[in-house]
Order: C-alpha cells, then sequence, then structure tokens
C-alpha cells in the first residue's frame, strides 16, 4: 500500500515476465484546507527497476450503482451454487487484492429496526445493504467504527449484505449488528 499520509512513495516488487501489474487506487476523499490542488491517484510515472511502464489501461469502478456487483454476485451464484458458503476472490472484476464477500440475512417485520454494523474484525472497505452504498468502514482509523444502517433499507424477509474488503477479512466472514453506535471506541 502506497500512502501520502505515511509517506510512502516505493514497494518492492518481484516480477518475472509475462507477469501483469494491476493497482488499484482508491479515492478517500478530499483536504479542504491548506492545499490548492489536492491530486489523486497516479500523478506521476511508474517504473520497474527505472523504467518506465506504459500503455496503461484504466477502468474506473463506481460505487453509486450497485448493479455491476449485483450482476457479478448473481454470477456467482448461477456457478457456484447459492447455497454455497465460499469466499471467491474476484479476480475478473476487482483484480487481485480486493475481495468481494457477499451474503443475507433474514428479518421478521417486527425485527426491522434502525441498527448499526460493527466491521471491527475486518480490515478496510465498502459496504452495500440491500444495494445502498452504505459508505465505507476502516476501524482500525476511525473515528466512526460502526456503520449506521437505517430502517428503510431493511425489509421484512430476505435482506442482502455486499463488501468489498480491500486488506483483510476474519476466518469465519461474519459480521454483527449493535443496537448502539460506536465512534472512536465510545459506545453511546
Amino acid at each position: 500500500v502506497l500512502s501520502r499520509e505515511n509517506k510512502i512513495a516505493s514497494i518492492p516488487l518481484s516480477l518475472t515476465l509475462g507477469d501483469e501489474l494491476q493497482i488499484l487506487v482508491e479515492n478517500e476523499g478530499r483536504i479542504n484546507y491548506g492545499i490548492a490542488n489536492d491530486f489523486k491517484g497516479i500523478v506521476g510515472t511508474v517504473t520497474y527497476n527505472s523504467m518506465i511502464l506504459l500503455n496503461w489501461t484504466m477502468t474506473g469502478y463506481p460505487l453509486d450503482d450497485y448493479k455491476k456487483i449485483q450482476d457479478l454476485v448473481m454470477g456467482l451464484k448461477r456457478k457456484y451454487g447459492s447455497n454455497q458458503r465460499s469466499q471467491v476472490s474476484v479476480k475478473s472484476y476487482l483484480r487481485s487484492g480486493a475481495t468481494l464477500f457477499h451474503g443475507e440475512f433474514n428479518l421478521k417485520a417486527n425485527e426491522i429496526g434502525d441498527t448499526y454494523l460493527d466491521p471491527t474484525t475486518w480490515g478496510k472497505g465498502i459496504l452495500f445493504i440491500n444495494g445502498f452504498n452504505l459508505g465505507r468502514y476502516w476501524p482500525l482509523v476511525g473515528p466512526q467504527i460502526t456503520l449506521y444502517v437505517p430502517r428503510e433499507i431493511l425489509r421484512s424477509g430476505v435482506n442482502s449484505i455486499s463488501m468489498i474488503e480491500l486488506e483483510k477479512s476474519p476466518e469465519n466472514g461474519k459480521v454483527t449488528f449493535s443496537a448502539t453506535p460506536n465512534l472512536d471506541g465510545n459506545f453511546f
């Protein structure tokens, strides 16, 4: 992981002839003070052993439209079956590094209410419930630990959850819901 905040501008790579380099660039927002031009992404040359790499292919992944994620999930369900519990690295979609987790949970009408999803055992990523982008989670950095899940996006019966995880996931692949928010380690 390269990071402007941590002043990491290069990483060692072990590549062999024919290997393909893929770079996932994440926009974590804008700095709105002190910097007139807050450039994001690859803002210079990418080199390997002092050789400039050319002929890039860039692909955007807009996360405001759940349709592409839903199509991927449906394709995987057709391929592997909807009852199989599995973790599938989506190399054909997000390439290696990021992993898509998808699951379903049932609610009864009397169980629907505002809640908070707690991703403390996860790394960093983006969360969708019933196709609604709830936002990013990064419990190690905070200050927000839990993500607010409004009752309006939940439904009686089957609900879906999709997580694009960028760093690490718990071995059991589970998340929990909480009745109270956790902001910077403080429960309210």
